[in-house]
């Protein structure tokens, strides 16, 4: 193991600790890796997202976050930010420098994150950076010197002085390839991740290593490419692992999480996976991964949703509090990030396939996530010139059309379908079956279906060949929306914070009572449709 940049780095903590607060609240700090660029044919497709994912949901549970990823590589080869790219060698500088900046003490926590390419052998595992020479066959061999150690990393944390050491790394755990210089051998239970924590100091108060797989094991995606225990750890990690509700995510909750949600995926697709979980002194019930333990009970219909569970509504995010300062435009980053921040307090956790790749939207943005879901969605995109122009005011158009996929996204996750929606659907069930999907017809399924939905067309400067006539329509359907006394709707006029506050709250009342739910939803147009007598009342679309 390398010993000269971890032994800088406790030079750096003793500087940091000589100036800690007394009395300051506990530090956590947290670096997360995703390596997804391998060559040689080993190229991943979901640990960069999943790293996004991870830091995101670990800056919500209050962490300090330091992301590495190929996103900090441009295209053309240049290194923009070479100590967040993934090498060996920036791995090695970098993690001990940011681990010590904090100065750490006996109530803090450091947290260690990698997704990508990994390997077990003889007991230990090994991690791959980006830049690994991997083999492009199984009967390869795999150089011992490309590879990170987990234990050189479990090392250089513990030596920072803080109380909670937590790696949690989602790689497989195979020997098919064989890393030279060591022998094969695999041990099949969590012993060899507690062997590989080696004695640690009397002080610890936990040292966690969570493994996304068993050794000899391989580690699953699905098919967006997003790892199946990592997608489990965001979930958990919002809440969803908090088995007894008292607002602490516990690291034995998480796991007993991770590995129920990982097993049941591995089983439906019919492979094995079990995720292992090992800690000195063996007290993960008392490690706090994220929340906060309360002692008020909980409240009734405040549950963790369940997507398709239609008795397991959450209870609604409070409401946005209006002020006088809320009277600017609200900017397009803002305008994406608000909505995406509280489909999470929903508890809908939204899957982001792809990165958003604007030139003033970098990883570390505050409103990156949230333009990558935006741009994911389809419904607001970047301009032509490469940029997305997060601090320009976004129009009311802007803020109807994603508000639209907010409500869409939050009611069919709850299982109940948003009825500003149905017009739509049914438009495509009627094209999909050959008949023709005029606004009359869509009108006559949802009379014959007995769903209500306003006339179209209420203002006037919103045509029906318009880009956002049917997000404009939805909401005016569902009261969240209105335009002004002359019947004009006023889209590109720049959208405020007040506005954007004030829909917001009504999108979140109206989710809380909603009136259908896809299997009835889908089986009154069924019966509609499928009907011989009904289907003369339709003209066939024209070849």
């Amino acid at each position: 193991m390398r010993t000269g940049a971890w032994g800088a780095a406790l030079l750096l903590l003793c500087v940091w600790q000589t100036a800690e607060a007394i009395g300051a609240a506990p530090q956590k700090v947290a670096v997360v890796v995703g390596c997804n660029g391998y060559s040689s044919g080993w190229e991943l497709l979901g640990p960069r997202y999943d790293a996004v994912a991870v830091a995101d949901a670990l800056k919500r549970a209050g962490y300090r976050v330091y992301t590495m990823n190929d996103e900090a590589k441009s295209p053309d080869g240049a290194a923009d930010y070479p100590h967040y790219y993934p090498s060996l060698a920036h791995l090695r500088n970098q993690l001990p420098v940011w681990f010590a900046k904090g100065g750490f003490g006996a109530d803090d926590t450091v947290l260690f994150y990698f997704a990508g390419h990994g390997f077990h052998q003889d007991g230990v595992d090994y991690l791959a950076p980006l830049e690994a020479s991997l083999p492009a066959s199984p009967e390869g061999v795999v150089s011992k010197a490309d590879l990170l150690p987990l234990p050189e990393v479990l090392a250089g944390m513990v030596a920072t002085g803080a109380g909670n050491v937590v790696v949690i790394a989602d790689a497989c755990r195979a020997d098919a390839i064989q890393v030279r210089g060591v022998r094969p051998r695999n041990l099949g239970t969590s012993a060899d991740l507690k062997a590989m924590l080696g004695p640690l100091p009397a002080g610890l108060r936990h040292a966690a290593l969570f493994s996304s797989c068993g050794s000899g094991e391989s580690s699953y995606a699905g098919p967006a490419g997003g790892g199946w225990y990592t997608q489990a750890l965001v979930t958990g990690l919002g809440g969803a692992s908090d088995a007894d509700k008292d607002g602490a995510v516990t690291a034995a909750e998480l796991h007993d999480y991770c590995r129920a949600e990982v097993v049941r995926q591995a089983a439906a697709a019919s492979r094995r996976q079990v995720p292992q979980v090992a800690d000195v002194p063996g007290r993960l019930a008392g490690l706090v991964l994220a929340g906060a333990p309360t002692t008020e009970p909980a409240k009734p219909g405040n549950t963790v949703v369940v997507v398709g569970d239609l008795a397991r509504l959450p209870q609604r995010p409070p409401d946005l509090p209006v002020t006088s300062e809320d009277k600017g435009p609200a900017w397009r980053g803002e305008l994406a990030q608000t909505l995406y921040n509280h489909l999470q307090l929903w508890g809908v956790y939204p899957k982001i396939n792809a990165a958003a790749h604007y030139d003033d939207v970098g990883i570390e943005h505050p409103n990156y996530m949230g333009v990558c879901w935006a741009a994911q969605t389809g419904v607001m995109m970047g301009f032509p010139d490469g940029r997305w122009h997060p601090e320009t005011a976004s129009t009311r158009f802007e803020m109807a059309n994603l508000a639209r996929r907010y409500l869409d996204t939050a009611s069919l996750e709850f299982g109940r379908m948003n009825q500003a929606i149905w017009p739509a659907y049914i438009s495509q069930r009627l094209q999909q079956m050959g008949l023709d999907p005029q606004p009359a017809n869509v009108q006559a399924v949802l009379a014959a279906c007995g769903m209500k939905v306003e006339a179209r067309g209420r203002f006037r400067d919103v045509p029906p060949d318009h880009w956002a006539y049917d997000a404009v329509e939805a909401l005016a359907d569902a009261g969240l929306l209105g335009g002004y006394p002359d019947g004009t709707f006023r889209g590109q006029w720049p959208a405020t914070r007040k506005e954007l506050k004030w829909l917001l709250n009504k999108a979140n009342a109206y989710l809380e009572d909603l009136p259908g739910n896809p299997s009835r939803v889908n089986a009154a147009i069924d019966k509609h449709l499928d009907d011989p007598t009904t289907r003369a009342h339709y003209t066939l679309l024209r070849p």
